[in-house]
């Protein structure tokens, strides 16, 4: 049962008749658990607009919640950080709402793919943005092929020593925002043992051998600002691929570049520009998606068709 936010009131309905007078209907599904931005968001909903509230208590609920709405809604707006970001991935990669509306309201520790979007990045300005903005574009999810099934991202997936501090270390920290991660990163490097990989962007090798992290990006940025994959574009058709293949304590250095795309320039890194990417390797090599724990090595990554419409303040 939802809960209408209508100004400073609440109510509950179990169907309730959004944005009256006007066809489009709207839900705002807020991750209680991301960042301080909760309450803030719902202190800053406007007065004249009716909108269905949600604050899943778990991600299996929130993905319940999400997939409801698509029957049900024209406009989704998620406030998180990339996790929530991700979870609406999972479910568009189906393509069956081409035509559904996303805003997105940065509200967590991280919230990456803000970062790579035009416009005022604030968390107010992106709220008004998502209740208000009259722009869309189409918005290509990265389709994730693997024998573990499929799955999407929407900003950034690597596979190597980022997968292994999700899964070891970062939610050790995560408590701490930037710093913890930048201490998960750290204890990654130092822990970490470079794992054999090929990487191939459209059926050309780019890479083969040992190596840190592989990154894959449609928006350009991970791990609380560190631009990974300087030349993605989460509205364009290719994807951006970067292999970091150094040593630990090069490694150590190029972290240091990540938050200005600095570390291309390095030897011991290549990418490369293309619509399909191959990253192959054994089981034990793990990925990261926007985040989140995913699919373990080989992988196919390609830009899928039009999975939805994002709300954005101008077009690229």
């Amino acid at each position: 049962m939802g809960c209408l936010y209508n100004g400073r009131m609440h109510r509950f309905a179990p169907w309730p008749t959004l944005w009256q007078g006007s066809s489009m209907t709207m839900g705002l599904l807020i991750n209680s658990k991301a960042g301080g931005g909760r309450q803030r968001i719902e202190d800053l909903l406007p007065d004249d607009v009716e909108i269905e509230v949600e604050r899943p208590a778990s991600r299996e609920e929130a993905q319940a919640i999400f997939q409801a709405w698509r029957l049900r809604h024209q406009r989704i707006l998620l406030a998180g950080g990339d996790g929530t970001f991700h979870l609406a991935a999972e479910a568009l990669i189906d393509g069956e709402s081409p035509g559904l509306e996303i805003g997105l309201v940065p509200a967590g520790t991280g919230s990456d793919l803000n970062r790579s979007l035009p416009g005022d990045p604030s968390l107010e300005a992106r709220l008004e943005l998502a209740i208000r903005g009259e722009i869309t574009h189409p918005l290509r999810l990265a389709a994730v092929d693997s024998p573990e099934g499929k799955t999407a991202f929407i900003n950034v997936a690597s596979m190597g020593m980022s997968g292994y501090v999700v899964d070891n270390v970062e939610r050790l920290f995560k408590r701490v925002g930037v710093f913890g991660y930048n201490l998960a990163m750290f204890h990654g490097i130092t822990t970490f043992s470079p794992q054999a990989m090929e990487v191939r962007v459209d059926g050309e090798t780019l890479h083969s051998g040992d190596t840190m992290i592989c990154a894959v990006g449609c928006g350009r940025y991970f791990g609380s600002g560190k631009m990974v994959t300087p030349f993605g574009d989460p509205f364009g058709d290719d994807l951006h691929v970067v292999a970091i293949c150094l040593p630990k304590l090069k490694a150590l250095w190029a972290t240091r570049l990540l938050p200005t795309g600095g570390h291309l320039a390095l030897d011991g890194v290549v990418h490369a520009r293309g619509q399909r990417v191959e990253i192959l390797g054994g089981c034990e090599v793990k990925g990261e998606y926007d985040g989140e724990l995913g699919p373990t090595l080989p992988i196919t990554i390609t830009r899928g068709p039009i999975h939805g419409r994002l709300v954005v303040s101008e077009l690229p």
